[in-house]
């Protein structure tokens, strides 16, 4: 499948990926696994896995992954604290609103050792975990899904984090849910909704570009 549909109605937020699509597209642009069955493995696409990353693995909004043009603010490697165990969305990349700082922390253990696998595989290009800038990165997308049939769907990245996030941990998660989204607690309940088997959750934050994948459940990640 290319996306997943919630059972339950859940407002405009509903597009997400599967397991298996996300796990496609993440080996597909580290170079791990040809374009198409049979063919050889490519980098051409390497640009666009540490958004993908960032984005499925710990929920980051587009904004605060990349930079449209050079004079913007992205998350860094510096913001990373992986031998502490979070990382820092720090208010000069977080959404802006009237509060006076909007940093953030990603604390839970099973997205940072999702995120820390794999981005350890990504080139380091730049202090920016993404340099790619976002037109840049629109062209890469057209590219990849010209060639793979993978289509790139609306913010589903995060949406993914979100669903998935819930599908473990229930409602009793939307809290913690909400601040390491950066979102009010209201608007996640509003918004991601528990409606995937709790499995998948697991299945989600258990890929690993080592594989083999699926079989690390989230709360022994947490442990």
């Amino acid at each position: 499948m290319a996306s997943v549909e919630p059972r339950e109605r859940w407002k405009a937020r509903k597009e997400i990926y599967s397991v298996e699509t996300f796990e496609r597209m993440l080996r597909i642009a580290a170079g791990l696994e040809g374009v198409r069955p049979g063919e050889e493995p490519t980098k051409e696409f390497i640009g666009l896995l540490p958004w993908m990353i960032i984005s499925g693995f710990c929920g980051l909004r587009s904004t605060e992954a990349f930079r449209e043009k050079l004079s913007e603010d992205a998350i860094k490697w510096s913001d990373l604290y992986f031998d502490r165990g979070f990382i820092t969305i720090r208010h000069q990349v977080a959404k802006r609103t009237k509060r006076q700082n909007d940093e953030r922390h990603i604390e839970s253990a099973a997205y940072v050792e999702a995120a820390r696998a794999w981005l350890a595989i990504v080139p380091r290009e730049s202090e920016f975990i993404c340099p790619t800038l976002e037109r840049t990165l629109g062209n890469l997308k057209a590219e990849f899904e010209s060639r793979t049939g993978i289509k790139f769907l609306d913010n589903a990245f995060r949406n993914s984090f979100a669903s998935y996030t819930l599908a473990t941990e229930g409602k009793k998660g939307v809290g913690q849910l909400a601040l390491e989204m950066g979102n009010s607690e209201a608007i996640a309940k509003q918004f991601y909704v528990r409606t995937l088997e709790p499995r998948t959750g697991g299945a989600w934050f258990g890929l690993r570009p080592d594989r083999p994948a699926n079989v690390v459940a989230m709360t022994a990640a947490a442990a």
